[in-house]
């Protein structure tokens, strides 16, 4: 998207991190050629040397594009409204995971100040159609890193009999659950779950794995490495109900590696449409039905390449968006 930008507009990219662990792990990823002035941002920075850092850069039409609001949406409005731009907000809280959620009043009305709302998955833009009209929202499914659509490095490499959990040890991601309760079925496979990140039940998931040989715990690593980890397993498993568009989903049925999930998020839009994405019971189980339909799946390229169209798909929305926005300043 940014390379489409810079045929036709000036771009100041302001990355921001969560912690220093972030940007160690994700500094590397800033490409040059995406943009024309660079901001990178200090977990600890204020938000006012923020604002007086990107007024330096301002340009006669200026529209600011937020990436997320799960920080809270009171920055990226103060900016646009200091700027004097539109603010066209990529908006993708977890909490979005069926038509059914209510978001705080709050929340609504900081979205109504925002100029366009462009939403990840169709789940979203219809709990959203209740609060905003439906020309201010549209969808625009996230993509991840470029290096995710390239092709396998080593046509021959070793599938392990293993499956891949990478993101947040947190209890909203249900993986604890999960580990817990397929230890058994793990045990009786010998197949081995592989779970990467960091968070609050890291202790817990440590010591679980202390007395649970199929279990193995790895601190976060950067994307490069995590693509290998998901390249080399027979699937992924995202095990959260609070997700309405897990990256992790879209990134690993991008590298043609099966996905076991939930019925929730961006997974209801893509069921159906493509191979690879198994389902979850409720109580976060694996069935062996299911995990022999994993152990058996054999059309990685066909995954891949229909994940490649689906991202595809509506990759002018966003640039359709701002090109109207400039034509009308």
């Amino acid at each position: 998207m940014l390379l489409e930008l810079m045929k036709s507009y000036q771009v100041v990219l302001v990355d921001c991190f969560d912690s220093e662990e972030d940007l160690r792990n994700h500094g590397e990823l800033v490409n040059k050629g995406f943009y024309t002035h660079f901001l990178n941002v200090h977990p600890q920075i204020a938000p006012h040397i923020l604002k007086e850092n990107i007024l330096n850069l301002k340009s006669d039409w200026n529209l600011v594009i937020s990436n997320s609001s799960r920080r809270g949406l009171k920055e990226g409005i103060e900016i646009s409204q200091t700027l004097g731009c539109s603010h066209f907000l990529f908006e993708h809280l977890g909490c979005f995971t069926d038509q059914a959620f209510t978001p705080e009043t709050s929340m609504i009305e900081k979205l109504k100040k925002v100029d366009q709302v462009i939403v990840p998955s169709e789940i979203m833009q219809q709990a959203l159609l209740k609060y905003l009209p439906d020309k201010k929202i549209h969808v625009s499914y996230l993509r991840p890193i470029s290096e995710y659509f390239k092709p396998l490095s080593d046509p021959q490499i070793v599938i392990h009999n293993r499956l891949l959990y990478a993101g947040k040890f947190l209890g909203s991601k249900g993986i604890m659950d999960f580990a817990k309760n397929n230890r058994i079925l793990f045990d009786e496979r010998d197949l081995e779950l592989l779970v990467v990140g960091s968070g609050v039940e890291a202790t817990e998931l440590h010591e679980l794995a202390a007395n649970y040989p199929s279990l193995q715990v790895q601190p976060t690593v950067n994307p490069f490495d995590l693509i290998q980890l998901i390249d080399s397993s027979l699937a992924v498993v995202v095990p959260s109900l609070f997700e309405s568009y897990s990256m992790i989903v879209v990134e690993s049925l991008l590298r043609g590696v099966p996905v076991v999930c939930h019925r929730a998020g961006i997974a209801v839009t893509l069921d159906g449409k493509i191979p690879g994405l198994y389902f979850l019971e409720k109580n976060q189980t694996l069935t062996p039905e299911v995990l022999e339909q994993i152990k058996s799946f054999s059309d990685r390229a066909k995954l891949r390449k229909l994940m490649h169209m689906f991202l595809a798909s509506d990759q002018h929305v966003l640039l359709d968006l701002i090109k109207r926005d400039h034509e009308q300043h």
